[in-house]
């Protein structure tokens, strides 16, 4: 008797099942209704993750004063030894970037998307062979990873000393991150100790002076300025290591 009832009930269920699946299903058109959709949601999210190309600003190009037509510059020591630093390298191109984090679509917050965009890069090199130094200084845009949609962008001067010896990241590495346009965009990013409206370098006084004092990440002090470049490095444990900027060729 206990299996008939249960036998009647589970034929009961099923029919019951059967007839909301009949009663709630969409027809053939709204089921494709919604895959399209779904589909142009998901094309909608991809094409907002494509920020685009970032140029650098006018001005900040003005923040490298090196151009292609120099050959060197000329550096000297406290008892007015010349160095020569030769233009290694003039970089510029467009890069692209996708940001590692995922992030839910502004749109619809079920699809997850990451956000690419290029950006103008400008970089130049200076290399000095007696002193087995690598001078670099770059210029690229960057995006607020707070509101990637918002398009918060600052330019950056990147300024970095390294030894020859062990390529670019090796030995004693000094670097500089100063932001030349946005600046209220990336407040965590800033990287200088100081700057002087002017300041003193071995009796030569240059305007308007980023600088960057040694400390647990940095092994020279560098001085940067944006009508010549590098002005200035100096290491306190050598020195003979003491230089100044004089001239451009």
């Amino acid at each position: 008797m206990e299996t008939k009832k249960s036998l009647i009930l589970k034929i009961a269920l099923t029919f019951l099942v059967f007839y909301l699946l009949i009663y709630f299903a969409p027809d053939r058109e709204n089921k494709k209704a919604i895959v399209l959709a779904k589909g142009n949601t998901q094309e909608q999210c991809e094409s907002i993750s494509d920020l685009g190309l970032f140029k650098l600003q006018p001005d900040s190009k003005k923040f490298i004063p090196y151009t292609k037509e120099m050959t060197k510059v000329v550096f000297k020591d406290r008892a007015g030894k010349e160095y020569i630093g030769r233009f290694k390298q003039f970089d510029d191109r467009i890069s692209r970037k996708r940001d590692r984090y995922q992030k839910p679509c502004p749109i619809d917050t079920c699809i997850l998307i990451s956000y690419l965009y290029e950006f103008e890069e400008k970089a130049v090199w200076i290399e000095f062979e007696e002193l087995e130094i690598l001078l670099i200084t770059s210029l690229s845009s960057s995006l607020s990873r707070k509101s990637f949609p918002r398009k918060l962008v600052t330019d950056f001067c990147h300024i970095t000393l390294s030894n020859t010896l062990y390529g670019r990241g090796g030995g004693f590495n000094s670097y500089v991150n100063i932001p030349v346009y946005g600046q209220n965009n990336f407040k965590d990013c800033f990287r200088y100790s100081s700057f002087e409206k002017e300041f003193d370098i071995h009796g030569k006084t240059f305007k308007d002076v980023y600088i960057q004092y040694v400390d647990g990440d940095n092994d020279h002090e560098l001085f940067y300025n944006e009508e010549f470049g590098f002005i200035g490095f100096r290491n306190p444990e050598n020195p003979a290591m003491d230089m100044v900027f004089d001239r451009m060729e």
